[in-house]
């Protein structure tokens, strides 16, 4: 995600995987009225409605409103909302070429 830049994730019923490097940067706006937000990175939530249960692979938001959040102090936005199904925030693995 580059510093400038805002991507934008919507979905009625199914669920939104973002893949992140673990040295990027990202500002999140995130919303999902019947689902969880799921992360693998760790991520500073701020001014959001949520509980929180800390799982084997990773954090689960229960999403209540609008979660905004930052990763490693923030930098290019992303907006996600999902009517009914999860939004899953993964670490971007390297891939090898044999």
């Amino acid at each position: 995600v580059y510093k400038r830049q805002t991507i934008m994730l919507t979905s009625y019923e199914g669920s939104i995987e973002i893949y992140i490097a673990g040295s990027e940067s990202a500002d999140f706006l995130l919303k999902s009225n019947k689902g969880s937000l799921f992360s693998e990175h760790e991520i500073e939530i701020k001014d959001s409605e949520l509980s929180l249960t800390e799982k084997e692979d990773g954090m689960e938001y229960r999403i209540i409103s609008w979660t905004g959040g930052t990763m490693n102090g923030g930098g290019g936005s992303i907006i996600s909302s999902s009517y009914s199904g999860d939004i899953f925030i993964r670490e971007r693995k390297k891939i090898v070429n044999d």
